[in-house]
């Protein structure tokens, strides 16, 4: 369950706090969050927009480098980081991630193709099959599943 974050005096309504614990279990496309909560896609932007003012986040990628840095997402049972400890990935998987978590909030496929010896559909591939692995539908789901399972921090 998701506790109110004083460190930085920051106030979540009960819907947000429900949008958040969601968001930690890897449900982050904005169909989904509303079909779980049985609600328009229109008023999951309006609550997000706000979750993402309030941490001053410009997309889905900085609001979960910043979740993660808040320390307030739930970890993962014993049985779930497993997983993550016996997770099979190529050395150029690990220096996209290692990418991702230095350019943050800043990512984008061609900026990282940019930085290494890949055309930006190249690394589009490479980090597909990577969600594949962790079962993410995108890169700040990547973000939450890396932290919750103790491979980022």
């Amino acid at each position: 369950m998701f506790q109110q974050e004083s460190t930085r005096n920051l106030v979540f309504t009960p819907t947000e706090l429900e949008n958040l614990e969601v968001i930690s279990k890897g449900i982050l496309s904005r169909k989904n969050l509303a079909a779980r909560r049985n609600v328009t896609t229109r008023a999951i932007d309006s609550t997000l927009a706000v979750i993402r003012g309030k941490l001053h986040s410009k997309n889905g990628l900085e609001l979960a480098f910043k979740l993660c840095e808040l320390k307030i997402l739930p970890k993962l049972s014993s049985t779930e980081k497993k997983y993550y400890d016996n997770l099979q990935l190529t050395s150029k998987e690990w220096e996209l991630i290692s990418l991702l978590l230095t350019m943050r909030a800043n990512f984008t496929y061609k900026k990282a193709s940019q930085q290494v010896p890949l055309t930006e559909i190249g690394v589009k591939k490479i980090f597909n099959n990577i969600r594949n692995k962790l079962h993410c539908h995108n890169l700040a789901e990547l973000v939450i599943k890396l932290h919750q399972g103790g491979i980022i921090q």
